[in-house]
């Protein structure tokens, strides 16, 4: 795209690259993420707040550690999460390989995650199958579109070329 002047010479501009379709639907996805791990912290916090924890210490010391580990967890979301928002919205060249390591670091959380619960006793066996599908759903989700990322030339234009406006 060019402009021409008041003597008629063509100067290039440089145009602005708009989200396409799928970084919108990208864009809601971080707009929602920082409220929902609020909204989940939130939720854990009440779930404990008439807990007799010296009881729950005696019984099983795994569940405790379980208890504070998500809350680790859920508040590395929530900040990371407004960290991605802000380069994804600033469009930070870097933006990518932070999501990137967002997810690798999801997964491995996930994992742990899913390690503590299974060793709690007396844990249901659907318990575990939840906390294993959280790592194996945020693998297949991130491995879509970190796919999508690092292939789209839309994201290249927007996150590489468009990033240093």
């Amino acid at each position: 795209m060019s402009e021409k002047t008041e003597n008629n010479i063509e100067v290039p501009t440089q145009s602005v690259e708009s989200p396409g379709v799928w970084l919108w639907l990208f864009a809601i996805g971080v707009v929602l993420s920082p409220i929902l791990n609020f909204y989940h912290i939130k939720q854990l916090y009440n779930a404990i707040q008439n807990v007799n924890w010296d009881v729950i210490w005696q019984q099983s010391p795994m569940t405790v550690l379980s208890v504070i580990f998500e809350f680790g967890m859920q508040g590395y979301m929530l900040v990371f999460s407004l960290l991605l928002a802000a380069a994804f919205f600033g469009r930070n060249c870097k933006f990518s390989k932070m999501f990137i390591v967002y997810i690798v670091s999801l997964v491995c959380l996930g994992i742990i995650n899913t390690a503590i619960i299974a060793a709690i006793p007396n844990v249901t066996t659907e318990q575990v199958v939840q906390a294993r599908a959280f790592p194996i759903s945020i693998f297949i989700i991130g491995l879509v579109w970190i796919l999508y990322f690092l292939n789209s030339t839309n994201v290249k234009k927007i996150f590489v070329v468009g990033a240093n406006k």
